[in-house]
């Protein structure tokens, strides 16, 4: 097969991964995909007096370079103008990245804790190519993890300084693989990356062509050519074409005997289980988008006043209508007037929209997880998240497991030696501060503990979860605090102030204490 073949798996999810992209960029890229997000009404095929297309198309002009042509690079340009004018009435909500920014600051607020022996330390500085450290990966492969499910992150060799480096890969470049188990474990004997490989002649050019690149552990035995040995190689291929033969990359002259592959999912690590946390806010994203395009063109097509001249000639028909106009006719029969729309058939198309965004923020809320204060019964949000798996506490854990485990492939290969080291831990911070309590809401938690309805921890803990920070950082922490400032009071001036005894005191009620 191609180098380009696709694993099945991948193949299922391509379209959810280009609805994923385009929702998540906005509006321009939504309406610059043309009837894939949508439909061409019939109407306007009729009008035009095109067919419709069979399947899914994009159907944009093409778009003209330089900036002086600003109108056909617009997204909505299209060959058939009322489709052109449909689209760009349209709004899409740009819902889904609203809601996927907040999550990866939720899950990155807090930095995670990161310990490393001396061996592969300087990756705490200097972790990838582009110099991100081991902090900014972290925050890079949460949002990755949120916005497709899956990230992949392999170890390499830096040729500019001889060491290891981290290679994150996004989800829609990780076209297919293989794996085998090893010792009940499972290994990669294959991996497949697609990227678009610059080709441009002169330093301004954007051209590009598809190209790939391929790990394997598989590779023949440069002694005996009829046998094969586990090692780590790479190879490179242009147009289906590989550009020379396989690689093996040596650390200090030692190669891997596997393939140093990561793959981080929304509940651990491996390529089994694929779910998208945010497709559900992407399609309703787009379900909004379609009703908003239908309903913006009704009220373009009903919301204007026409013009009906009844009882006269063609020819004595008025051509122009306006306050500055008058029109006179002998035929007494002859009447004009306006026709204008009547009743409120677009309603319930605008609170379905409403209740579309609601059903949106559910899914966000359900991915913090926790249970909206909203008409959404609580049992049907539990069943939403167990039915993703996955919340910002497990997605956060498996991205740091998986950072774990890469930095472990890095020690192994730097100190060659196939035993893990116990100094390498990333430990991330899972108390997350998720939502912030209104006035409303703080003044109700108060009064709840004032009632002895919750204990002064929960208190505290419900506070701390709501965003309020704690002097004390931690529940614990403000409850030493509690203890140690509270003011001694002397009991006679005590008694002087109150004109009773400390008998009176110590027999009153909490409340009036």
């Amino acid at each position: 097969m191609p180098v380009s073949d696709l694993h099945p798996q991948y193949e299922n999810k391509q379209y959810e991964l280009r609805q994923l992209t385009d929702t998540l960029d906005g509006a321009s890229s939504v309406k610059r995909s043309g009837s894939l997000y949508l439909p061409i009404p019939a109407a306007m095929y009729a009008a035009s007096g095109k067919q419709p297309a069979s399947g899914i198309s994009t159907d944009n002009n093409e778009f003209k370079n330089g900036q002086q042509n600003v109108v056909s690079n617009a997204p909505w340009d299209h060959n058939i103008p009322a489709y052109s004018a449909y689209v760009q009435r349209a709004r899409f909500p740009e819902i889904t990245n609203l809601i996927h920014r907040g999550l990866v600051g939720i899950g990155t607020k807090q930095d995670c804790v990161i310990e490393l022996p001396t061996q592969i330390d300087y990756l705490e500085s200097n972790a990838t190519r582009d110099g991100k450290t081991l902090e900014e990966l972290f925050a890079y492969l949460v949002d990755q993890v949120l916005s497709k499910g899956r990230v992949e992150l392999l170890v390499d060799i830096d040729a500019t300084n001889g060491r290891c480096v981290l290679v994150p890969y996004i989800a829609d470049s990780f076209i297919n693989y293989r794996i085998s188990e090893v010792n009940d474990r499972e290994q990669f004997e294959l991996g497949v990356f697609q990227y678009e490989k610059n080709t441009g002649e002169d330093e301004f050019s954007h051209d590009t062509e598809t190209a790939h690149f391929v790990v394997r552990n598989k590779a023949r035995d440069p002694e005996n050519e009829g046998q094969m040995i586990s090692v780590y190689n790479t190879q490179k291929y242009t147009n289906e074409t590989a550009d020379g033969n396989a690689s093996v990359p040596l650390l200090r002259g030692n190669p891997l005997s596997f393939v140093p592959l990561t793959v981080i999912n929304t509940n651990g690590l491996g390529i089994g289980h694929w779910v998208c946390p945010l497709t559900g806010v992407s399609d309703i994203a787009i379900s909004i988008y379609q009703k908003d395009a239908d309903m913006s063109n009704s009220e373009f097509l009903t919301c204007n006043p026409m013009l009906f001249v009844y009882g006269i000639d063609e020819d004595e028909a008025p051509t122009a209508i306006g306050s500055a106009v008058a029109y006179s006719t002998t035929n007494e029969q002859a009447k004009a007037e306006y026709v204008e729309p009547k009743g409120t058939s677009l309603s319930h198309m605008e609170k379905r929209i409403a209740a579309l965004f609601d059903e949106a923020i559910q899914y966000g809320v359900s991915i913090i997880g926790k249970t909206p204060n909203s008409a959404e019964a609580a049992d049907t949000v539990k069943m939403r998240q167990a039915g993703n798996s996955a919340t910002i506490r497990t997605i956060i854990q498996a991205v740091a497991n998986g950072l774990e485990e890469a930095l472990q492939h890095c020690y192994m290969w730097e100190t060659n030696t196939i035993d893990k080291s116990e100094e390498i831990q990333v430990n991330p911070n899972l108390e997350l501060s998720e939502m912030s309590l209104t006035p409303q809401e703080q003044t109700a938690l108060l009064q709840s503990f004032l009632n002895n309805a919750i204990s002064h921890d929960t208190y505290l803990k419900r506070l701390q979860e709501g965003g309020i920070d704690l002097a004390g950082e931690t529940v614990e922490g403000e409850q030493d605090l509690i203890i140690n400032k509270v003011p001694v009071f002397n009991d006679e001036a005590n008694d002087d102030a109150d004109g009773g005894s400390p008998d009176d005191n110590e027999n009153s009620s909490d409340g009036d204490n």
